[in-house]
C-alpha cells in the first residue's frame, strides 16, 4: 500500500514522484465550482431561484427569516457561503497559472505537488472557516489562510520566473 506522501505526489517509491498538476487543478475546480457553492444549501432552505440565482439571498432571504423558514444566523451563513464561493472562483486562475508555469519551467514535481496539496488544504480550511465563523475572532483566521494560499502561488510563480531566466 502506498504511503500518503506517495499518494499526494510528494515522494515516489523509486525516482521522482509523478507530477500531479491535473489532479490538483481538477480538485480545486471541483472545490471552487461545486463544493463551495451555496446552491445545495439554498435549495434546502427553499431560496434557490434559477432565474436570478445571484440575487436569491438579497431578494428572498429577509422574507424567509420573517416567515420562520430559516434563522438570521442561517441567512448570514448562506451569505458567507456565497462570499467564500466567489473568492474561490476568483482565486482559481492564480493557482492554475502558478502550477502551469511551474510545470513549464521544469520545477521539481515534488515541489509543485507540495504547493498543490498545501494550497488545496488551505483553501478547504478557508472555505470552512468562512462558513462557520460568525464572530470577528473566528474570522480573524481567514486572512491568514487567504495569504497563505496567495503566497504559495506567488512563490511558485517567482521560482518559475527565475527558472525561465
Amino acid at each position: 500500500m502506498p504511503s500518503l506522501s506517495t499518494i499526494f505526489g510528494l515522494s515516489a517509491a523509486t525516482g521522482d514522484p509523478n507530477l500531479m498538476v491535473a489532479e490538483y487543478l481538477i480538485a480545486n475546480i471541483l472545490l471552487s465550482h461545486t463544493f463551495s457553492s451555496a446552491r445545495v444549501l439554498k435549495m434546502r432552505f427553499g431560496l434557490d431561484n434559477h432565474i436570478s440565482p445571484r440575487a436569491d439571498l438579497e431578494r428572498f432571504g429577509p422574507r424567509a427569516v420573517l416567515e420562520g423558514r430559516l434563522s438570521q444566523a442561517q441567512l448570514d451563513m448562506l451569505k458567507r457561503n456565497e462570499a467564500a464561493h466567489g473568492n474561490s472562483m476568483d482565486h482559481l486562475p492564480v493557482f492554475a497559472a502558478a502550477l502551469i508555469l511551474a510545470k513549464v519551467a521544469g520545477l521539481p514535481a515534488a515541489d509543485i505537488n507540495y504547493v498543490g496539496l498545501t494550497y488545496t488544504l488551505t483553501r478547504i480550511a478557508y472555505v470552512g472557516n468562512y462558513l462557520v465563523s460568525s464572530s470577528l475572532l473566528g474570522a480573524s483566521l481567514r486572512p491568514v489562510l487567504w495569504w497563505t494560499a496567495n503566497l504559495l502561488c506567488l512563490r511558485l510563480i517567482w521560482r518559475a520566473g527565475k527558472a525561465f531566466n
